[in-house]
């Protein structure tokens, strides 16, 4: 009977002294030599779940970041097939970003060199803004690499690691519409150049609008995104804003109003958008 007091007196000390040490937050003055044994296991066991569960959880996050990258990668590829550069080659193109032709509101242009025995002279557009993780720029190449045509300009590749994206496109000696048309410019202008190059705009959008797959409505037409070539031709460019109007849809659905104040169609701004046609 003495024996079995000793026990459990015993144990209520060690009871005692371990919630004791809990309740003064000393957590460092536990022994586990005073812990049941029982109870040190379903400690030890619990702390080593708990680290598992950490590990694995840890493990899914990067596998599944890993998988979002590889997907989007895959969903670029998949809409473009134009040549892919990496930003180092990017910027020896650009000499470190030295000779910047314009800025617009999606990013900033710059003159360079393609990598290559021809050594041409190229425009790479570095994005400095990208709304939902890059839908602006992925919107801008599947529009582009779908456009072909002597009013649009053409593509001669891409970069994307991250969020540093860059286009690559055809040097315009001529710049953008809105300086050649400027006072600086005015000598080489009449009323029969001006008349081609509205003549040449109409054009570039009347095949996005009828002939390309699915049709493609720019909604950001204004001087600063004319580009013009040696021989005074116009080419569209800037697809930051574009929409795709897919097969048989009749009305485009906007969640805000898209385009520049000056240039912006009046029924966008009313949101009274009407049906989709090749107008």
């Amino acid at each position: 009977m003495m024996q079995q007091n000793l026990r459990s007196t015993s144990r209520r000390r060690r009871r005692r002294t371990v919630y004791a040490c809990f309740n003064d937050h000393n957590f460092h003055l536990i022994h586990f030599a005073e812990i049941p044994a029982r109870r040190l296991k379903l400690i030890i066991g619990g702390l080593a779940a708990l680290a598992l569960i950490s590990i694995i959880f840890a493990i899914a996050v990067i596998l599944s970041a890993k998988r979002k990258s590889h997907s989007k990668d895959e969903d670029i590829e998949a809409a473009v097939m134009l040549k892919r550069y990496s930003y180092d080659t990017v910027t020896k193109m650009t000499k470190s970003f030295t000779h910047p032709l314009g800025e617009g509101g999606f990013g900033t242009v710059f003159n360079g060199k393609l990598p290559d025995a021809t050594g041409r002279d190229i425009a790479l557009k570095i994005l400095t803004e990208s709304k939902g993780n890059g839908e602006d720029f992925i919107n801008e190449l599947a529009s582009m690499s779908r456009a072909s045509h002597v009013n649009i300009f053409s593509l001669f590749g891409f970069c994307y690691e991250g969020s540093k994206r860059a286009i690559i496109y055809d040097f315009m000696p001529n710049g953008f519409l809105d300086k050649f048309i400027s006072a600086i410019m005015s000598t080489k202008m009449n009323w029969n150049t001006l008349y081609n190059i509205a003549i040449g705009v109409a054009r570039g959008l009347e095949h996005l609008h009828s002939s390309c797959v699915p049709e493609i409505v720019h909604f950001d037409i204004k001087p600063h995104n004319i580009l013009m070539d040696r021989d005074l031709c116009p080419k569209i460019s800037d697809f930051g804003l574009a929409k795709l109007c897919k097969n048989k849809e009749s009305v485009i659905s906007l969640m805000d109003p898209r385009g520049t104040i000056g240039y912006i169609a009046p029924e966008v701004v009313s949101r009274n958008y009407g049906g989709a046609s090749h107008k």
